[in-house]
Order: C-alpha cells, then structure tokens, then sequence
C-alpha cells in the first residue's frame, strides 16, 4: 500500500462465534454511535487529570445506563457481564483515547457502589 495511492483506516471490532449475539451487535453499536455523535464533539473538553466531564455528557451516560453496566437488574443496572462493560469501554475508546481515561472511572464507580448499597439494604 503506497500512502499517496490510500489511507488506511481503523474498522472496528468485529464479534465472532461464540461471543457474537444479536444483542451484544446491538449494544455495540449503540456505544459506537454515542462515542462518535456524542462524546468525540466534547472529547477536548474531557479532562482525565481533574476527572472533569460536562454535565450533559454524565447526564446521558446514566441515561444509557453505562454507570451500571455490571449492576444486576433488581439493582438498577444492566445486568450484564465483563465482556460487555470492556466493548462498551473499548467503543467509548475509539472516538478518543483521552475519552476512556475520564469516563472509564464515571461508569466504574456504580458496581462499588451497588454491592455496597445491596449490603446496607
């Protein structure tokens, strides 16, 4: 490939059997387009050193319910498992790597803080 004739550009990942299911196409999908329609225009204004991250943009994080993404459902979250929490967090990845430095500990706290509140419960 000679850089004048082409440029190369990143695909993303594609599921394969087993891992691969209608849902999981699904939700892969949703965090891609949320990382390019959503996050990537505020991505400069992400700042991983104070863990800044506008409001509106936290505002819809909850509203995907990516703060419980490992929550069982009878808690509030999604119910699912380590491997969708890593493509949503590797779909938020590709729009920035700035980007997953700040959010990833926004959509880690809630696991903490679920097990924490089914004890006190």
């Amino acid at each position: 490939m000679s850089s004048t004739d082409e440029t190369w550009e990143p695909q993303p990942p594609v599921l394969l059997p087993p891992w691969h299911t209608p849902e999981r196409e699904k939700l892969q999908e949703q965090a891609r387009r949320f990382a390019m329609d959503e996050v990537l225009p505020v991505a400069n204004e992400l700042d991983p050193q104070k863990g800044e991250i506008p409001a509106s943009l936290l505002a819809r994080l909850a509203e995907l319910g990516y703060f419980g993404i490992t929550v069982p459902r009878e808690h509030g979250g999604l119910g699912l498992g380590a491997f969708e929490y890593c493509m949503i967090a590797e779909e938020l990845a590709s729009s920035r790597p700035k980007t997953t430095t700040a959010t990833a500990p926004a959509i880690q706290r809630s696991p903490r803080f679920a097990r924490a509140t089914s004890i006190v419960l």
